[in-house]
């Protein structure tokens, strides 16, 4: 069960991993900018445990002390109907001030989405705004995700038509946004996970999306927030080729993936790896890359 300091982790103080053993929810491994980590990872062990039953991400706000306030997000890995991981986020500041995490679920015995769950730090016209919206499946960021059933990213979000909350996001200065999906029963998406953020504080310094069909891994998409420091071009050759390898990995053993990539520059990379897993159709992933110091 490594516990691996990782420096490049400038945003998320701890990302941890859980695998779910015969209905138990193991702690596996964990990404950390703190040299004494306990205390983050009791935080998200409980969190991890109500992600995998509920098959629901799980987002919560902290503020252990006046000049302290945490983050905690919890994002559960379904396939065939059963939680095969859950990768877990501390998230200090800067990164709680001007960011927002929410979940969206459908309306009962209607087609369109409402908040279920939200974390806004200081954005508190952002969140009065976003508990009165509805999305129609197909419809803004949350809608679309449900609809295509793989991750999505926008940006700018405050120029974006398929961000309807447009406006309200450039007042309170978000720039950056990531749709995720979460399964449930059937293979049906349950629920979708938004994180925004502005690109001056984003969860990473980069987003990447990749699918898989038969067997071949594609990149579609990809958000650089902030170039990575690789030394030069061969170094990003090798990590690209990395986070192609460990996508395929994520497909191949049906889990998440959290890994802290050395360089031979003496920089590091963390990698968290989250894959929409389908029996039929596409398989999708979202990729988070942590650039190195």
């Amino acid at each position: 069960m490594p516990v691996e300091n990782c420096a490049s982790l400038s945003r998320a103080a701890c990302i941890g991993l859980w695998r779910i053993d015969h209905s138990h929810v193991v702690f596996e491994s964990a990404m950390t900018s703190d040299a004494e980590p306990l205390a983050e990872l009791r935080l998200l062990q409980g969190l991890a445990e109500q992600a995998a039953r509920t098959q629901a991400p799980q987002i919560r706000s902290l503020q252990p002390r006046d000049d302290i306030r945490l983050f905690l997000l919890a994002i559960p890995v379904v396939h065939r109907d059963r939680t095969r991981s859950v990768v877990g986020f501390v998230l200090g500041e800067p990164v709680v001030r001007g960011s927002a995490l929410e979940r969206w679920e459908l309306v009962e015995d209607r087609a369109e989405l409402s908040l279920t769950d939200g974390c806004y730090g200081e954005l508190n016209y952002f969140q009065e705004i976003s508990r009165e919206v509805r999305f129609p499946l197909g419809t803004g960021l949350p809608g679309m995700t449900w609809k295509t059933g793989v991750p999505r990213l926008l940006h700018p979000l405050a120029t974006s038509p398929e961000f309807l909350r447009a406006g309200e996001a450039g007042e309170a200065g978000l720039e950056i946004g990531i749709g995720f999906p979460i399964l449930g029963e059937g293979s049906e998406v349950q629920s979708v996970l938004l994180l925004l953020s502005s690109s001056g504080i984003s969860f990473a310094g980069e987003f990447q999306i990749w699918t898989e069909s038969a067997g071949r891994c594609t990149q579609t998409d990809r958000l650089i927030v902030e170039q990575s420091p690789v030394a030069n071009s061969e170094e990003q050759k090798m990590l690209d080729g990395v986070i192609e390898d460990l996508v395929l990995e994520a497909f191949a053993r049906k889990t998440a993936i959290v890994e802290r990539i050395p360089a031979p520059s003496g920089r590091e990379t963390g990698l968290v790896v989250l894959p929409v897993l389908y029996d039929f159709g596409i398989s999708s992933a979202l990729v988070l890359v942590m650039n190195g110091k």
